[in-house]
């Protein structure tokens, strides 16, 4: 494997990269130092202040092709704007904060606007975007709380993240043909809008994308090709009333439609086989469900009024989320309810379906593929409940908390099918505990692991003033929380007084300074190492092919790692919060970074993004406040505000940031 160190250096580059791609001879963009009020160089306008006209009026200069970073930031004597036809892009935060201008006519020619473009321009009233523009980037009208009336580019594919959040006054919004993807919080806090024309071509509204807009009254989708709705899509949308949806449905997410109340006319197709979390509480339709076994979708249970449920003969494939869980708008017999038999045909237990419940028996079939997180919390504290899992061969996942603070489940080995187990999946079951307390009681190193299906590694026992861990060999799968450490929100300064087994083990996995994982490891799940402060080497074995969401969060002493090219996706805030400022990932194949995967690395300071990366979250670098160089596709230009991050990208450290576009060879 090859190995470099740096010591202030991110890699996140390819074999093509190398071999295919220069950054000596691509684009380079800092904010250069101003030395004039109109300051126009090699056909950028770098800044523009106190040109206009006695009627506060500006023509962009003819030889303009590229208008830049905060040119117009400071000028707060223009009032209209005419961007003529040479202007090829507008680039990211071009207008920041500028709340003097009211008016701008742009003309057919433009074809990228930058992330974060036109942030804050409180007086801007309406945008009418020509047909050139293929490309509108993240946040670009956010906060732009005068605009009333937007016409949109029929060429854009997508509208990105918080493109118009925030946007109080703007009451209608026609959503051009081409648009298949409307991102994270697109139009979140848009109080007036009133009316949304969506195109066929639809099939993602991503999280919160139309949340807290307060005066919406119904969403018609019903056109559409839509396969996701995602978590909190319209959250807190009080007046929200009706909601028709396709055919082509899939599913809907966590908190969906939470504190929507109005809600009370909504179709859920044949075609939906997942419902998240609280997805539908809080809402008139929900509360109206009164028959027996509300079954929904493709044979989702969303809610049981029955005292002593008989599941069988029904049709259920999935227990929805929340279901039976033990809440004042939840099963309103959850206190009573002591055994429950789940039907074969049913594929999975979504989150929250049975949390808190005061259930201590259940029996699953062998068709269960999933159990969400959360679905099982805190519900066999007590008893002597059993699952037999190596009976459910079908299962493959394990959310986060799904079996967690379960006292009473004192056995548990899983099926060899089970490819996944999320964080603290199984946290202080009676089985974890056990293991703990036995293996802190033998002499040997053998009994230090606790691993069960296919390898799948679920904890790992530390003793007193142990620094190392090696792994054996023959683990596939690093569970989520099986080398987690202490968790400093529990106020303790040494070991002494905690007699749970399970945090006395955390308390001793924060002293390790190394890991030592076995070349069989193909898998770390989310949250797998998740505050081992002490942390400073481990390594990512050839076969691993992804890390989980928060993997490696909080592991503040982590200052290097060595990720190989089999890895094909990186989880959300895989990395964040911790103390790395030299990686290397050899990504040949990756296929996804997640959402904040550096997020408050405060010692980040060098970051270069791969060739081939096809999913790209945001804010990865969020917080990164030591960052210096970007080295960035320019494919994703216009996004590279909303990845790097808003609160760097907006403010007074972007001045000392250089980007880098590679060019291919």
């Amino acid at each position: 494997m090859k190995k470099f160190t740096a010591s202030i250096c991110v890699l996140i580059c390819t074999a093509i990269l190398l071999c295919s791609c220069s950054f000596g001879s691509g684009k380079t963009t800092a904010p250069p130092t101003v030395i004039s009020d109109l300051y126009i160089q090699n056909g950028v306008l770098y800044n523009c202040k106190d040109q206009a006209d006695e009627n506060g009026a500006y023509t962009v200069p003819a030889e303009v092709s590229i208008i830049g970073e905060r040119a117009f930031s400071n000028d707060t004597s223009i009032k209209k704007l005419v961007i003529g036809k040479n202007v090829k892009q507008i680039a990211e935060c071009a207008f920041y904060g500028n709340e003097t201008i009211e008016e701008i006519i742009i003309a057919d020619g433009v074809e990228t606007i930058g992330g974060g473009a036109f942030v804050g321009c409180k007086s801007l009233t309406q945008i009418i975007l020509p047909s050139s523009v293929t490309v509108l980037g993240p946040y670009a009208f956010y906060h732009c709380e005068g605009l009333e009336k937007v016409k949109l580019s029929e060429n854009l594919t997508e509208i990105y993240e918080y493109t118009f959040a925030s946007c109080t006054k703007l009451e209608s919004i026609t959503i051009p043909d081409g648009v298949a993807k409307i991102n994270t919080a697109a139009f979140f806090d848009c109080k007036n809008l009133k009316d949304v024309n969506f195109p066929s071509a639809l099939t993602v509204l991503e999280e919160a994308a139309f949340a807290l807009c307060s005066e919406l009254e119904e969403l018609d989708l019903s056109g559409t090709a839509l396969e996701t709705f995602d978590e909190s899509v319209c959250v807190s949308c009080k007046k929200l009333s009706k909601v028709t949806f396709p055919e082509t449905l899939k599913t809907i997410g966590y908190q969906a439609f939470y504190e929507c109340y109005a809600l009370s006319e909504l179709n859920i197709p044949a075609s939906v086989s997942y419902i998240g979390g609280f997805a539908l509480s809080q809402t008139d339709w929900y509360d109206d469900l009164l028959e027996d076994y509300a079954i929904v979708g493709d044979g989702v249970l969303v809610k049981c009024n029955v005292k002593d449920p008989d599941l069988s003969g029904k049709g259920i494939k999935a227990i929805g989320s929340s279901a039976f869980w033990n809440a004042e708008t939840g099963y309103k017999y959850s206190e009573e309810l002591s055994k429950l038999v789940i039907p074969e045909g049913v594929t999975t237990i979504c989150d929250y379906a049975f949390y808190g419940s005061k259930l201590d028996g259940i029996t699953l079939p062998v068709s269960i593929e999933r159990i969400e997180k959360f679905a099982f919390d805190n519900v066999f504290a007590e008893g002597t409940a059993e699952i037999d899992f190596t009976k459910l061969t079908n299962l493959t996942y394990i959310g986060e908390n799904a079996f967690a603070n379960c006292a009473a489940l004192k056995k548990i080995e899983l099926p060899a099918s089970v490819t996944d187990v999320e964080k603290y999946a199984f946290f202080k079951t009676g089985a974890m505990e056990s293991f703990i307390k036995n293996a802190r009681e033998t002499k040997t190193n053998d009994d230090d692991f606790w691993i069960s299906g296919d390898g799948i590694l679920l904890c790992c026992m530390v003793k007193d003033k142990q620094d190392s861990i090696k792994v054996p060999n023959g683990v596939k799968i690093i569970a989520g929380g099986a080398l987690a450490g202490w968790d400093n929100t529990i106020i303790y300064q040494t070991n002494e007084g905690i007699t749970d087994e399970y945090w006395y083990n955390a308390w001793n996995i924060d002293k390790v300074e190394k890991v030592t994982l076995p070349e069989t490891v193909e898998k770390i799940c989310g949250g797998a190492f998740v505050s081992a402060t002490s942390l400073e080497e481990v390594n990512i074995p050839e076969k691993v092919s992804s890390i989980g969401d928060g993997a490696f969060m909080y592991c503040t002493n982590l200052h290097d790692i060595t990720i190989t090219d089999g890895v094909k996706q990186i989880g959300k805030r895989a990395f964040s919060y911790s103390g790395l400022y030299s990686i290397i990932l050899e990504l040949t194949g990756v296929e996804k970074i997640g959402d904040e995967v550096f997020y408050g690395c405060k010692n980040m300071a060098w970051v270069t993004f791969p060739v081939g990366v096809s999913d790209i979250g945001s804010n990865l670098l969020l917080g990164c406040t030591a960052l210096r160089n970007v080295y960035i596709s320019p494919k994703a230009s216009a996004r590279v505000y909303d990845i790097i991050g808003n609160d760097i990208y907006s403010s007074e450290m972007r001045n000392n940031i250089s980007l880098h576009y590679y060019v291919e060879n």
